[in-house]
């Protein structure tokens, strides 16, 4: 199944001590509870990494030292064989989760997030021996990818609709902090097979098309909106936000709403122009 793990959200009025605080957002917490409750993982068996690199003695986030030892040998085998022969993408299949890796790829590359790859990443596992081909979901011991941390898409600080994360999430030799071939070479090498492109490709415009469709996504938006605007005002005042004021906030809502509904063609033109495909392919 293709299973995303999302942070849950409730927006909460804040009061300490009797004193307005303003809006904050209550998050799920990917912490060992969280595991357990969804997936009935224990403590001792869980394994969480933030921005993995595939170094060895990398800080574990959740686990034991040499818990990263698993990610190592992903990243390793991936970087240095050939994803095109048959047999290696099927030994890739039993260490990592391919329809969680595609769908979380997806989802950042839509948002246009900027403080990515190199950033943001936590990767998880159930510590076991082997793959348990048979093993209820999350128990099979593969790598997954959690949705951690989007502030920085969806046009924050003027970035475009016509970003091209997906160009950046593959790119090689570049010399930025946040996509260096260290933080790219997965994705990059895994694009090079021909079963896993299809599926990327497929999967991508499926969810232009339904998801991600832009009236879909617009309609979410204004449902957020009408939850936080009569709180806004106060919260303003609150932090003494001068060069802040409803106007504002409404103009990037409207800059928000611009990128919902231009970002699916966009990004048809990106999957082109990546894959050297026409745009009538793309059904």
């Amino acid at each position: 199944p293709k299973i995303l793990d999302l942070q849950k959200s409730q927006p909460a009025i804040v009061y300490i001590n009797g004193n307005y605080w303003g809006i904050y957002n209550i998050r799920t917490k990917y912490d060992e509870t969280y595991f357990k409750n969804k997936y009935n993982i224990n403590e001792d068996d869980l394994v969480v990494l933030k921005n993995p690199s595939g170094d060895i003695g990398q800080p574990v986030d959740i686990g034991f030292a040499g818990d990263e030892l698993s990610f190592c040998k992903l990243f390793d085998f991936i970087k240095n064989n050939d994803m095109r022969i048959e047999q290696n993408y099927r030994y890739i299949q039993t260490l990592m989760d391919v329809d969680n890796y595609i769908e979380y790829n997806i989802l950042e590359i839509f948002c246009g997030n900027d403080d990515w790859p190199a950033n943001n990443v936590r990767a998880w596992r159930k510590r076991t021996s082997k793959y348990e081909s048979n093993a209820p979901y999350g128990h099979d011991g593969r790598w997954r990818w959690l949705v951690f941390d989007l502030d920085c898409g969806f046009g924050l600080f003027g970035k475009s609709y016509k970003n091209n994360t997906l160009a950046m999430a593959t790119a090689e030799g570049s010399t930025e902090w946040r996509n260096t071939d260290q933080y790219t070479i997965m994705l990059r090498k895994l694009l090079q097979n021909d079963e896993f492109k299809t599926k990327f490709i497929n999967r991508f415009v499926e969810l232009l098309n339904t998801r991600y469709y832009e009236y879909t996504v617009v309609e979410k938006l204004d449902e957020f909106r009408k939850i936080y605007a009569p709180y806004i005002p106060d919260h303003i005042n609150r932090w003494k936000l001068h060069k802040e004021n409803i106007e504002n906030w409404e103009t990037e809502i409207r800059s928000m709403r611009e990128y919902a509904l231009r970002r699916p063609n966009a990004i048809r033109e990106h999957i082109c122009e990546y894959f050297g495909i026409n745009i009538s392919e793309l059904k």
